[in-house]
């Protein structure tokens, strides 16, 4: 059997709303090659990225010639609006872009929605994603979309860089089996696999405020969390999370030795299946 990625195969789920569409991501500057999947993923899905998407990039001690490749990715794909953040430890980084992501979310307008996602998260939708949404806002209750990553490996086995010219679902074409529910909060380690994939700008007249990557609030209204809260939001399956390339272990290589948690990268990849496209 397949796992059911949530996807639909025009990736006609939110253009509907294309002009009112915003991304959010910061990204390190040494993941360029993802970022050109990442951005070309999203366009597919309906972001203008020439004036919806905002991208801040890390320079993460890279030399110089790392960081202007990055920016020549985000060129090349049409995005104005690219900041640049200095070297900084993870931890630290963590609490500046959810700072960044917030003052985003209060400065757009109450129409808007957005997508915030690390570079190695291609969220996907349902295609009736919007109507279910509209369905819930009659009975006041969402105003969000979740799913639940999935990782992504490679036939092989092992942690190869991520190359442009291959689809980069072709080049990581597995999933693991285990069930991405069986998330633990007191396991001595352990991932929350449950994002927020899409949330709108106002809620309840309020702008949502991140408080975590897996978690906003909206005055006293929570969104998200883990797969045991009570999320207010509309599960839309699984999205997939591409984590077993060499860059994202380089970057978790990084984190740890920032202490800014254990170990994400648990060899739980044993068992796996092939992944639909997504």
């Amino acid at each position: 059997a397949r796992w059911k990625m949530s996807s639909c195969d025009s990736s006609c789920a939110l253009r509907p709303i294309s002009t009112r569409l915003h991304l959010f991501s910061l990204a390190t500057v040494r993941a360029a090659t993802m970022l050109g999947h990442f951005l070309r993923h999203y366009a597919f899905q309906g972001v203008v990225l020439s004036t919806n998407a905002h991208l801040v990039l890390h320079e993460d001690f890279a030399p110089a010639r790392v960081v202007a490749r990055a920016i020549s990715v985000c060129a090349d794909h049409g995005v104005a609006d690219v900041s640049i953040q200095s070297s900084t430890n993870s931890s630290a980084l963590e609490s500046f872009k959810l700072s960044r992501l917030n003052y985003l979310l209060a400065a757009l307008p109450s129409d808007a929605w957005l997508i915030f996602s690390d570079v190695d998260e291609l969220m996907s939708y349902p295609c009736d994603a919007l109507a279910q949404l509209a369905a819930s806002e009659k009975r006041r209750s969402h105003d969000a979309m979740c799913g639940f990553m999935h990782g992504r490996l490679a036939a092989d086995f092992t942690i190869p860089p991520v190359v442009a010219r291959t689809p980069i679902q072709q080049q990581f074409p597995l999933c693991p089996k285990e069930s991405l529910r069986g998330y633990k909060p007191k396991a001595p380690i352990h991932a929350n696999p449950l994002k927020i994939t899409l949330i709108k700008a106002r809620i309840n007249g309020h702008a949502p405020a991140y408080l975590n990557a897996h978690k906003a609030c909206a005055g006293a209204f929570l969104i998200g969390g883990t797969p045991q809260a009570n999320n207010h939001c509309l599960f839309n399956g699984h999205f997939s999370h591409y984590t077993w390339t060499s860059e994202a272990h380089d970057l978790g290589t990084r984190r740890i030795a920032d202490k800014e948690y254990t170990d994400v990268y648990v060899q739980s990849a044993r068992l796996s299946v092939p992944c639909n496209a997504s």
